[in-house]
């Protein structure tokens, strides 16, 4: 997809969500909100282009299967299981995701840190929506946190028969209406836009959308919160959590946390969708994603907090960054989308081949594993010497020995250079950037081949110390303002202000 052909699709793809006569279900189909240029994301999109691609990510046939399989299949009983026996009211109920079994049971959050911690020392309860991605019964999860003093809702896979019959309903008349919208345009790939989301609409991913804003809708009801807080990357769901917590509670305070990064073409969380589904306050993990998203919201009725992230580790200067004299590894930094992790980690393969005074170490993402890899190519059986996956726990243990970090579109390369490695991106898989640090303009390496890595790698191996540090210099001051350390007081006084007026 080139750019022009990416903001044509933005563009169309708003005007729809943002239609006079867009509803609640125009809302819900998540192929509508194009998140960002990721090639993931151009994959959903590739038959606007090229009429004689097949767009696997909608298929009318698959989600009906689907949809009567989840109605013939039983039905989930509670609506939601909870971690603790009584389901209280709460103050703030927050929406967070559980990604990875290594999760199951912390009383660190994987997105929120400790928050409901803090907030609890200032007699503020809350509550943790966890969104379920690991396919196993929200029941079979909750017991992991009974002993935890916040407790844990995992949301049913299903509603009633009449209320999943009502979802359906709703879709195929959306269906129907975009359908009818497509006689009337002209231009054949503004056509084919309308035509797309009009099979988009009944797909499994918008009946997921719509039911979760159902589900929304229950327990604001059940647990009377005067406040909620979602993760906000630009999906169709989490604008349906504010829509659905503001039809129970006009007074009900919104707040979307926006903790990872930002591409060169941002789009959905960048746009405004007006006041039912924008977020009162958008929290921030850094200052410098707050002035961006703050410019695209500035005309808007919605404030900002940077809050920083419970993940951020960082010394006040690159020069105070300690590493032992062996640390001279490369580390690999795939982000969670297996198609680039498997791009990124054979890229990989062949520089630890062609680089063999370098030992690579790939650290993959929580969302993927080595047997995963392994099922996508078969190479990744037998590792040269020089190549292995990071067991440690701990990120900053891999930092800590590593000069360099490869990477394409993972947060985990701010991380890097706060840790006192170079960061390199890899540009050869694409035809749109996803560089998170885009803007910066030196330190930071960039390679479409193994022969460009090789030139940067021998030439830092001829530096000082001293001297690589200094290179490194403003890459390390941006990404310190990029992800900075947790701070909740202003959180907490936001929040307690909505619970007093409660009182």
């Amino acid at each position: 997809m080139k750019l022009e052909q990416y903001d044509k699709l933005c563009r169309v793809c708003d005007d729809i969500l943002m239609s006079q006569h867009s509803t609640i279900a125009t809302k819900s189909i998540p192929w509508l909100h194009v998140l960002n240029a990721h090639p993931t994301t151009q994959e959903k999109y590739v038959n606007i282009w090229d009429k004689t691609k097949k767009n696997t990510h909608v298929s009318v046939l698959r989600s009906i299967v689907r949809f009567l399989k989840n109605i013939i299949s039983g039905y989930s009983s509670p609506k939601f299981s909870s971690s603790h026996c009584e389901i209280k009211k709460t103050d703030v109920l927050i929406f967070s995701h559980l990604i990875n079994e290594n999760q199951l049971g912390k009383d660190i959050d994987f997105y929120f840190g400790d928050r409901t911690s803090d907030l609890k020392l200032d007699g503020v309860a809350s509550q943790i929506v966890l969104i379920n991605h690991l396919g196993i019964p929200g029941a079979n999860l909750a017991k992991f946190w009974n002993n935890n003093s916040t407790p844990r809702i995992f949301l049913a896979n299903k509603l009633n028969v009449k209320e999943e019959l009502m979802i359906l309903f709703r879709l195929v008349k959306e269906s129907y209406r975009l359908f009818k919208c497509s006689y009337n345009v002209r231009d054949s790939w503004i056509k084919r836009i309308y035509n797309t989301a009009a099979k988009a609409a009944i797909s499994f991913e918008s009946v997921n959308a719509l039911r979760f804003s159902y589900q929304v809708d229950n327990l604001i009801r059940k647990l009377e919160p005067t406040s909620i807080l979602t993760t906000m990357e630009g999906h169709a769901f989490e604008r349906l959590a504010f829509y659905s917590a503001r039809q129970v509670n006009p007074d009900i305070k919104c707040f979307g946390y926006h903790h990872t990064i930002l591409f060169p073409h941002q789009h959905s969380i960048k746009r405004p969708l007006g006041s039912d589904y924008d977020p009162d306050i958008i929290l921030t993990a850094g200052n410098k994603t707050l002035n961006t998203l703050h410019q695209a919201y500035q005309e808007k009725q919605v404030d900002f907090l940077n809050i920083g992230i419970h993940r951020s580790s960082c010394p006040e200067t690159i020069y105070e960054v300690k590493k032992p004299e062996s640390a001279w590894n490369c580390l690999v930094l795939p982000d969670g989308n297996i198609s680039e992790c498997l791009d990124l980690c054979c890229f990989a393969y062949y520089a630890a081949i062609n680089i063999p005074k370098v030992k690579f170490v790939i650290r993959l993402h929580p969302l993927n594993s080595i047997a995963m890899l392994i099922s996508k190519n078969k190479i990744f059986e037998q590792l040269p010497n020089n190549l292995a996956f990071s067991n440690n726990d701990d990120m900053q243990d891999d930092f800590r020995f590593s000069k360099w970090a490869l990477y394409r579109g993972s947060g985990a390369s701010i991380h890097s250079v706060m840790a006192g490695c170079r960061p390199i991106y890899v540009s050869s898989f694409e035809s749109i950037s996803i560089d998170p640090l885009f803007k910066v303009t030196s330190g930071r390496g960039t390679v479409l081949d193994v022969d460009g890595l090789k030139n940067i790698i021998f030439k830092d191996m001829l530096l000082k110390n001293d001297d690589f540090f200094k290179d490194l210099e403003e890459v390390f001051d941006y990404c310190k303002q990029y992800f900075m350390p947790a701070d909740n007081s202003g959180l907490k006084e936001r929040v307690k202000s909505t619970y007093k007026k409660k009182s």
